[in-house]
Formats: structure tokens, sequence, C-alpha cells
């Protein structure tokens, strides 16, 4: 526990914790088999403890650098999902730094003791068990190694074939649909309606929702009268009388056996143009940040042609086989009366339209005509109508005008009478008045990006705008949203990537042996890919966050074998260190032990998680079986395609060697 640094814990940040179950023990695992394989070349508890600690301090150094660099990019990620998805991150970095420091400063000293006593009761660790898996590798990497180029070959038409599967069968959907604990109807009925109808169509609807839901997996139903408000992290979208909404919540995931995206689905068919509602809407209870609508485009300028744009895009979305609902911000408010002026009547009279202006101003808003200051207030004399009279249309109609001769013209003898339905609210984009189009979509049939750009497409091809030179159009919601967290993530991938790169620089002391590193990376990503193909999943911000992750730990396991073979070539007397394929084994085998259990326990640790077999959380799944699956992959490519890059890069050394070698005569 960490009591200088306040986070609050929830879903993320116990997500973050979760991913780190499986790697927490991976530095301690390699400091472990280090210290142990020391104590079985002869070395005492002590010097076995410090020696094995001090061989791998390096690579394991440097594996939790690149795996917190890999991770804080996504911590500190721009706009809406920074805030949302930095405490899964930022908790695994926390980690992370406490594992680095538990597994060089006191780990050794358990070795040691654990050691010390076996030593002293005449028994050693046994490592039998392990020696068929070892020597079964050794025969595999013999055979392996001499076919390198071909070995290669093979993994990159894997590769292919797996990437060519994931464009056919994968999609990239952000913030997918997935099983929630509530949703929620909203619904609007027509201007006028009081607070106790609006009430009794909303029972209507429970007596639906309860029909639909089964009784054992509902937990509670309510009715909310005056608003439609599901989401405080929203704007309000207002309050009226014939406004209403019916919360339905659920069960927990872990105790109902029915699907919520099936019952919504249902409820949606049921509800659909059902009595003499305006609007009713179905929307899920989301955990995600507040990204907007799957459509949602904004209908910018002050020309009233823009209602008549809106209709022809609800009618195309309407149509559209993707969609499930479709509507506007347009929401009646209070009638707006109009003064239609008679210009000719107005001259006859000796009427001015500053006159009329005035005199209506004056009667409902007033006009302050004197002020009295006492000894605690100021008091301000108001002239206009009195309350009752200001609320009737026969009023305005009798309201007198006073002309330049002194004599009253009533106003329904210069003006007609446009009364038609006003606004209940007016939004602005940057000055401009605005109207925005809304749909949700069925995501088994169309996404997010398909819908918006076929829409796109529709209006350039018909040239819908070109009656409307006043108005433009911007694409918003959770489109908008979703292609700027591709690009952050995108950039959070080249700093990562840059960050990673430069520690192995320093690593290594090479220019090229980082690249062998980093090319386990798409291999290991393959196995993302291949997870989310064969389980049906789209690739969400929660897989895109883990995928991040699982690039530190890709690298982990790749330069503590990178490492060990260098070294491994460095005891070779030889003084040109050239290895044959046999040393390339040798010194591959001696990190098959580390590598195998540290694939183990990630996999074990994330394995409950992923399938749920211990609990289920939709929205962190996807993270975590980014990591699984990517882990498995990446370990079976370090262990078999690495070294044999390894043996590639030596061929060029031997062939520069020979090529930069003086010519004798």
């Amino acid at each position: 526990a960490m009591p200088f640094i306040n986070i609050s814990v929830n879903q993320l940040s116990l997500g973050g914790l979760i991913l780190m179950l499986g790697l927490l023990v991976d530095d301690a695992i390699v400091t472990s088999e280090s210290i142990l394989r020391h104590s079985e070349r002869g070395m005492n508890a002590r010097d076995a403890a410090i020696h094995g600690t001090a061989a791998v301090a390096p690579p394991v150094i440097t594996s939790v650098a690149t795996t917190i660099l890999a991770f804080a990019p996504a911590a500190f990620l721009g706009g809406i999902e920074g805030k949302f998805m930095w405490m899964a991150p930022a908790m695994a970095m926390l980690a992370l730094s406490a594992s680095l420091i538990e597994c060089k400063m006191l780990l050794p000293s358990h070795m040691h003791h654990a050691l010390s006593r076996h030593t002293n009761d005449g028994s050693r660790f046994s490592r039998s068990w392990f020696d068929p898996v070892e020597a079964f590798y050794r025969r595999q990497m013999t055979r392996l190694l001499p076919h390198r180029y071909k070995t290669m070959m093979v993994f990159l038409a894997i590769f292919a074939g797996i990437t060519f599967l994931g464009i056919k069968l994968v999609n990239v959907n952000l913030y997918p649909d997935y099983e929630v604990d509530a949703f929620y109807v909203q619904a609007e009925l027509p201007m006028g309606s009081s607070f106790d109808n609006t009430r009794e169509k909303l029972e209507a609807i429970d007596r639906i929702v309860r029909d639909i839901v089964p009784p054992q997996d509902l937990l509670n139903i309510s009715l909310t009268v005056g608003h439609h408000d599901y989401d405080p992290k929203e704007e309000t979208s207002g309050y009226h009388s014939a406004w209403g909404m019916v919360s339905i919540y659920l069960k927990s995931i872990d105790e109902r056996e029915s699907d919520t995206l099936e019952l919504i689905r249902e409820t949606r068919q049921r509800l659909k143009g059902y009595g003499d509602f305006t609007r009713i809407t179905v929307v899920p209870q989301r955990e995600t940040p507040p990204v907007g609508r799957a459509v949602e485009v904004e209908i910018i300028g002050n020309d009233d042609n823009r209602y008549e744009l809106a209709d022809t895009l609800t009618r195309w979305l309407r149509n559209h086989p993707g969609t499930t609902e479709v509507w506007t911000s347009h929401t009646l408010g209070k009638d707006v009366i109009e003064l239609q002026l008679h210009h000719e009547r107005m001259a006859d009279y000796g009427l001015q339209t500053s006159d009329i202006t005035t005199a209506v101003r004056l009667a409902f808003d007033g006009l302050i005509i004197d002020e009295l200051q006492t000894v605690d207030e100021r008091i301000r004399y108001r002239l206009q109508l009195a309350k009752p009279d200001q609320g009737r249309l026969e009023s305005l109609r009798s309201l007198p005008i006073i002309n330049h001769e002194g004599k009253p013209v009533p106003l329904r003898a210069v003006v007609d009478f446009d009364i038609r339905p006003g606004e209940a609210t007016i939004k602005h984009y940057f000055g401009d008045r605005t109207l925005t189009v809304f749909a949700e979509i069925d995501r088994d049939s169309t996404s997010t990006a398909e819908i918006n750009e076929e829409l796109q497409s529709y209006i350039n091809d018909h040239q819908v705008l070109e009656g409307y030179h006043q108005l433009r159009l911007h694409f918003g919601g959770e489109y908008e949203q979703q292609s700027e967290a591709v690009s952050n993530v995108g950039f959070a991938f080249m700093l990562c990537l840059a960050g990673i790169v430069f520690l192995l620089v320093i690593l290594f002391n090479s220019a090229t042996q980082p690249f062998l590193v980093l090319s386990i990376l798409p291999l290991g990503l393959a196995g993302v890919v291949f997870a989310f193909a064969t389980h049906g999943m789209d690739l969400s911000m929660s897989a895109l966050t883990g995928t991040i992750g699982l690039m530190g730990v890709l690298v982990n396991d790749s330069l503590v074998m990178i490492d060990r073979l260098n070294n491994y070539r460095n005891e070779l007397p030889d003084a040109s260190h050239f290895m044959t394929d046999s040393d390339i084994v040798n010194g591959a085998s001696q990190r098959l032990r580390a590598i195998f259990i540290t694939t183990t326990t990630t996999v074990a640790g994330l394995f409950p998680a992923a399938y749920g077999l211990a609990g289920e959380n939709p929205f962190i799944t996807p993270m975590i079986m980014a990591m699984i699956w990517g882990v498995l992959f990446g370990s079976f490519v370090t262990l078999v395609y690495l070294p044999c890059l390894y043996a590639m890069e030596q061929d060029f050394r031997k062939w520069l060697a020979r090529k930069t070698q003086p010519t004798t005569h």
C-alpha cells in the first residue's frame, strides 16, 4: 500500500493489478533460476546468491525498465481515454517497480537461506523433472538451426497468414457492446403532457420490460419523471414534465443467466413505435468514457434549412439495415409567436418598427423607471404588464402602440401573429446554431467507422449539401473520438518503441542486436490477432492498452535470451567470438528453464481472469486476453525463432569479417 498516492480502487486499477499477477514473478524467477544454476555448478549458497543475482542484473533491470516504458505512454494518453485509462498502467508501473526492489534486495537473501538449509542437511535442489524438457528442446533446436533460413520463412508465412486472418475477422471497435448490469429506456411524450400522464405511460413501459426480463435476473426497476439523464458524465439534456426514464437494474453477470445485449435488442423491438411517444431510446449503462453516439452528425449554421437537411440524413439512417435507433437533438418547447409586420399599415398609422419593438419589450420585459435607495437595499420600480396579462395572447393582440401623434393603435392592426412550436433548447457550435442527428447501431452488422464513412459517401455522391451553402457538417461522437484515440495510441506506440530501442542499445552496446529483440514484437502481436479472431472479439481500447503493455513483456524474455547468448559467446576461448550452432543451442538451453517458468506463471496468473473462472469483467477481459495470448506466442518465438535470428546474425558477422579481412599474397 502506498498511502501518499491517492488512487481510488476501481475496475481499471484492479485490472492493472490483475494484469501484473503473472508478470510480477518474472524478474524473481529469472533471478532465482540464475542463483540456482550457479549453485548447481558447485558454488556455496552465499556466492551463488551474489553472483547469480549479479549475472542477470543488467537484463532484469532493463526488462523492468522496458516494461515500464511500454506502459508509461498508456498512462499519459491525451484526451478522455487518457483520463479514463491511466489507472491500469499506473498500477502496473508501481507494481513492477516494487517487484524489482524485492528481487534485487530481498530475494537473494531468501535464496541464500534456502540453499544453505538444503546444503546443510545434505540435500540438493533437484531439476530432474525439467531434464526431459531441456533434452527435447536441445534436440529440436539442433535440427532447426542448420535450416535457420527455412525456419525464418516458415515463421514469416505463419505471421502473414495470421495477419490476413486478422484483417478479415477482427474489427477495430474501441468501445464495443458488452455485458452490462443495467440499461435505460429514455422516453419523450408530446409537448403539454402532464407529470401524471408521463408517469402512467412509463408504468406501461415498466410492464413491458418486466415481461421481457426474467424475474430471477431482475434486481430492480425505477421510474423517473421530469428528465431522462442516465449518465452523470454527460451533459444534461434538460428537464420537462413530458420526459421520463425507466431504469432496469439486473443482477451481476455471475448471478444471472440471460444475455443483457439480447434483452436490450428485444426491448428495442417491442418498444419501436410504441404508443404516442415522440421518442423512445434504449441505452445500456456504459463504464467506458463518454464518447458520444455511434453516429453523431452536427449540422452547423443559423439557416433554418438545417431542419430539412436533418430530415434527409435521418431518412437515410433509418433505411440503413445497421441502425437500431435514429433521432435528432431537436426537441419541441413552448410555442413561439412571430410578429409579421405590415409596413403599409404602419405608415398609415404613423408607426415605425422601433415603436412596436419598444412597446412589446416594455410590456413583457419591463422598463426600470425609478429607484429608491433605503438603508438596507435598493428598490427598483419596473413598468410592465401585470403577471396575469403577460400569459394571454389577447393581451399581446390588444397591446396599445403610441404613434407620433400620441394616439394608441392596437398591435393587431399592424401585425399578423404567426404561432409555431419553439425549441426546448438551442445549442451552439462556436457561436453558430447547431442541430445534431444521432443514431445507434447494431455492432454485429456494422461498425462505427463503416456507417459514418457510408454516410459521408452518400452526402458526397448525392451532393446533399448543394442547396445548403450556409450549413456545414461535423462528424463527431464516437467516430471522432475513435479516430483521435487511434492516433493517440499510435503516438504512444512509437514513443514506447523509441524508448525500448534506446535501452537495448545501452544494454547490448550494439546497433543490430536491439532489432533482433524488436523482431519478436510483430510475431508476438500475431498471437493477439489470432486470439481475437478465434474468440470473435473486437480490438477495443482495453485490448490496445494491453497490447502496448505486452510490448514490454515480449521484450523481457528475448533480451534475457540475447544477454545469455552474448555472455556465452564471451566465455568462448575463440578470440573471434563466433558461435557454432551447438554453442547457440547450449546458450539458449541455459535460459529455457527461466523462460518456461515465467511463461507458465504468467499464463496461470492471467488465465482465470481472461476466461472468467473466478468472476468476469467484460471491459478488462480484452486487456488480459491480449496479454495471455501475446505471451504464449512470444515465448515460443523467443525460444525457437530468436536463436535462429541470432545464428543468422553470426553468419552476417562472419561474412563481414571475411569481406573486411585484408588479402594476403
